[in-house]
């Protein structure tokens, strides 16, 4: 599995060859997601954004993966989640880069990864931002201030069934990029800025609000999100930084 991964990243990981060793850098929130201890998963950067795991009674069980041990999610029949409590430097920094190891169980499917924005519903701004898998594709929204609103969205077929990818989206403010196992998958340019005051704190592997309607069908492991957008290179450094 490491060796198929390894040439999945090659094109990144000759970019940073080229480009010098590329420290990795550090994210403001890490789940490592390979256990569940006292009912949550520990933050391991230290700055307290511990998540809890809901609803109550459900059991998230571990799966290999590339950098050891992930988390199932069972989709909507678990309903599973883990909910970060809220905080406004992972609500709306004006720069994000979000990512996560993910191995999707279901084609047909669209599922959250890691984000606190919801759908358009009643009168704007939909604030926020999320990070989804969304019928084998990437997509990445972002919402601000008068019904700011974007979704850039991965080619079909990105992200096959059954197999692991590193996925990761970045916005510095103008500039919205999807990466795919370290690759820029999609990119668009949305100047704009994220509302800082959304209400919803931060789930992974469900739909803010917990209404399970996008619940995770799959595996995710080393959840990360950065106060900045980071570079190609930089992508790479922090995907392979936990592999075994």
């Amino acid at each position: 599995m490491r060796s198929s991964l390894l040439s999945a990243l090659l094109p990144a990981l000759l970019i940073c060859v080229i480009a010098g060793e590329q420290e990795a850098p550090t994210p403001i929130a890490h789940w490592r997601m390979d256990a569940v201890v006292d009912g949550g998963v520990a933050d391991v950067t230290g700055n307290g954004h511990d998540a809890t795991v809901g609803p109550e009674g459900v059991e998230l069980k571990t799966a290999p993966s590339p950098c050891g041990s992930g988390l199932l999610f069972g989709g909507n029949d678990q309903a599973a989640y883990l909910q970060v409590g809220n905080s406004d430097d992972l609500r709306a920094p004006a720069q994000i880069t979000a990512m996560a190891w993910i191995k999707p169980a279901n084609r047909g499917i669209a599922c959250e990864i890691v984000g606190n924005k919801g759908d358009k519903s009643g009168d704007p701004p939909w604030p926020g931002w999320r990070l989804r898998y969304n019928w084998q594709m990437l997509s990445f929204e972002i919402g601000g201030p008068g019904g700011f609103q974007h979704r850039l969205t991965s080619a079909g077929y990105s992200l096959p069934v059954g197999h692991w990818a590193h996925v990761a989206a970045t916005y510095d403010g103008q500039t919205m990029r999807l990466y795919i196992n370290c690759t820029v998958a999609a990119e668009a340019d949305v100047p704009g800025s994220i509302l800082p005051k959304e209400r919803w704190p931060i789930f992974i592997g469900n739909y803010s609000g917990r209404k399970n309607a996008y619940a995770m069908d799959g595996a995710l492991d080393e959840v990360k999100v950065f106060d900045r957008a980071l570079g190609e290179e930089e992508v790479f450094a922090a995907a392979i930084a936990e592999m075994e």
